[in-house]
């Protein structure tokens, strides 16, 4: 592309590179079409149309300027989509590691943003039916209760005060005979 600029800077006239310019700027305008496909495949949650499409314009990644967005964002549907099958296969620590560590879903409205707020939100109230059903008559079931309100800080962070409010009213409710 640079040296097709460069023959027709050099020589204007030149109609093999004029050709060959006009080839490159039909092909990048295909590509950037391709990739708003892919954007969009991305964004509905279908990771292999994503995939496909964002593969069969990475030559042109150096000539769109949302190419590294894009990739991104299928990482991202891919993990969410990880996450989902992970919680749907009760392998609840890689799970909870997965949402720890990933970065997932930056998109509003997205299907990774949707997807990851939908387990997280399953994940949270697993967790604290777990802890509810507990026996709080127990000191072993006062420790499983606890140790189940922490799993459901751990899938969903920015509510850890919903958790903890709720444990320590249930827990004080349910210590008070015991002092």
């Amino acid at each position: 592309y640079v040296f097709v600029r460069r023959a027709l800077v050099l020589n204007p006239s030149n109609s093999r590179a004029g050709e060959l310019q006009a080839t490159l700027d039909q092909r990048i305008a295909s590509a950037t079409k391709s990739l708003d496909e892919a954007q969009g495949a991305i964004y509905r949650g279908d990771a292999i149309q994503g995939s496909q499409l964002l593969e069969s314009v990475r030559p042109f990644r150096r000539k769109l300027l949302s190419f590294d967005r894009v990739d991104e964002d299928l990482k991202e549907l891919q993990k969410a989509l990880q996450l989902r099958e992970l919680w749907q296969a009760s392998k609840t620590s890689s799970a909870l590691d997965l949402l720890a560590t990933a970065k997932i879903s930056s998109t509003e409205g997205s299907f990774a943003s949707s997807t990851v707020a939908e387990v997280r939100l399953l994940m949270t109230n697993e967790f604290r039916r777990q802890a509810q059903v507990s026996s709080s008559e127990t000191v072993g079931g006062l420790v499983r209760s606890i140790k189940s309100l922490k799993l459901a800080m751990r899938a969903d962070p920015k509510r850890r005060h919903r958790f903890s409010d709720s444990w320590v009213s249930e827990s004080t409710n349910c210590t008070s005979g015991w002092l």
